[in-house]
């Protein structure tokens, strides 16, 4: 919404890879027999337009990434030098990231 009021707009985004993405593991650190991810990532901004040419954004992106590597036991996954002790190796990264940005169009 590029004019919310006449001096403020609102951006939002969602981006998500749910099925269908594939992962390779470094030969000998293998996690897992059977890798796969899923990806999330939500962006809100508002935008101030300071100047008639400039503009001020304030933004939030929060991005997820699930990893499941499934069974550490098998296949080449036996041979991996991580050494793992469990029956199932999974990793969730979560990263928040706030920006403010002068924006100038041309």
């Amino acid at each position: 919404m590029p004019k919310l009021t006449p001096k403020l707009g609102l951006q939002v985004s969602l981006d998500a890879i749910l099925f269908g993405a594939s992962i390779t593991q470094t030969t000998g650190l293998e996690d897992g027999a059977t890798p796969k991810m899923t990806g999330v990532n939500l962006a809100a901004g508002l935008v101030y337009a300071w100047k008639p040419q400039m503009n001020l954004v304030f933004a939030y992106d929060l991005d997820y990434g699930g990893y499941d590597f499934g069974t550490p036991n098998t296949g080449a996954a036996a041979m991996s030098t991580r050494g793992h002790t469990g029956t199932d190796v999974t990793r969730t990264d979560i990263m928040h990231q706030v920006s403010v940005t002068l924006a100038k169009g041309f």
